[in-house]
């Protein structure tokens, strides 16, 4: 009987979870209601406060659903290398896989994009969230692949903490552009994005590697 009604509750949790994404990516966040997201889910307005206290809160948990997928998977990458240059080249290319392997992730992640950046500069807001499984804050990814910096793989000029900074924003804005400019791109020059953000990939780890 346990199992029942919680294999029943996380079916509905995952319902409400992708239905909303679906809505948000349809009609934009702002345009969203939890009157539109259970008529959605087929379930009634009073349902769907029984699992979510807020539009906000299901948002949250949709985001972390995404980051904790791709957190995971760049955490694993990254431990695996030996040098600060192979963790930032595993970083990299994982970050690029993600784009390939989930349409949803840069989708929603582009929507939401505002409102994690301004939860960003709030120390303790929404970081304890229940479903932040692997507990992804601001900042995680940065200290995970700035330890250890100078190992000799790298250029010993460089500066760790700028450096990483430098390079994760980087590849995630470059990474995202090249993806919404696919379509353009294989227009005008008959290449995909993965192509060309594997060449610009590339050229960056190449700034930092010591030769």
């Amino acid at each position: 009987m346990g199992n029942k009604y919680q294999n029943h509750y996380q079916i509905q949790i995952n319902n409400i979870l992708d239905q909303t994404q679906n809505l948000c990516i349809e009609k934009g966040i702002d345009n969203v209601s939890i009157v539109d997201i259970a008529r959605s889910c087929h379930i009634t307005r009073t349902t769907v406060y029984n699992y979510f206290d807020s539009k906000e809160d299901i948002l949250w948990a949709i985001f972390y659903r995404h980051q904790s997928s791709m957190y995971e998977k760049c955490v694993t990458a990254i431990k695996q290398a030996s040098t600060t240059y192979e963790k930032f080249q595993a970083y990299a290319y994982t970050t690029l896989s993600l784009y390939k392997e989930n349409i949803y992730y840069p989708i929603f992640m582009d929507i939401f994009g505002s409102i994690y950046m301004s939860a960003s500069a709030k120390k303790d807001y929404q970081w304890d969230n229940p479903y932040n499984e692997y507990q992804v804050k601001p900042g995680a990814m940065v200290a995970l692949l700035s330890e250890n910096f100078h190992d000799g793989s790298v250029k010993s000029t460089l500066d760790p903490k700028l450096s990483t900074v430098s390079f994760v924003y980087a590849i995630s804005s470059l990474i995202d552009f090249l993806y919404k400019s696919n379509e353009a791109i294989q227009t005008k020059y008959q290449l995909d994005f993965e192509s060309v953000a594997f060449t610009q990939i590339q050229w960056l780890l190449n700034e930092l590697k010591n030769k």
